[in-house]
């Protein structure tokens, strides 16, 4: 496959990291991946999109085992095209990596973090204010959140999709 340009590997848990690493080395022009719910890709397979996802536009890694905190932060440094990011339901993500995204990540349309129980919304606040072209914003089962309703309002002017929930910190008041 010279010229794939998507791929979508969710959910099969025999994907080893090993094959993922291959996979995306031999393939630069990868501008679509989606390894969600892959059980077995680890750290080094992670870190190692970020070293070659440099073309990347989608990545999910949803409930990737692999989404440690420096893994997940060189992800939000060096894959700079991001449009689409999921890190939905990896429980090492927290502030660390959200203010990397912050700072790193200004071209982020689509982010989904739900289930990322570390993160808060001092973190969420000043990405959702570094990434005014966010459309879609999904953030359920994050309980140390409340504020970033509010400050998603302020900043982000073409949200369409905003999910939050399971979080007793969201009040009348934002």
């Amino acid at each position: 496959f010279p010229h794939l340009r998507d791929l979508d590997f969710s959910a099969c848990d025999m994907l080893s990291s090993e094959a993922v690493m291959e996979l995306i080395t031999e393939k630069p022009k990868l501008r679509t991946l989606r390894i969600g719910q892959c059980t077995q890709v680890g750290e080094a397979a992670v870190k190692r999109i970020a070293r070659h996802g440099l073309r990347l536009e989608n990545l999910s890694l949803e409930s990737c085992i692999g989404c440690t905190v420096e893994a997940t932060a060189q992800v939000a440094k060096m894959c700079c095209r991001l449009r689409t990011l999921s890190f939905a339901n990896c429980p090492l993500v927290d502030d660390s990596t959200a203010e990397v995204l912050a700072k790193m990540q200004t071209g982020l349309t689509d982010l989904d973090m739900s289930g990322c129980k570390m993160i808060t919304d001092k973190t969420m606040c000043a990405l959702v204010k570094n990434n005014t072209g966010l459309t879609s914003l999904k953030l359920y089962g994050c309980p140390r959140l409340g504020r970033v309703m509010e400050a998603t309002s302020q900043h982000c002017a073409e949200m369409k999709h905003f999910t939050i929930g399971l979080s007793n910190k969201v009040t009348d008041h934002g």
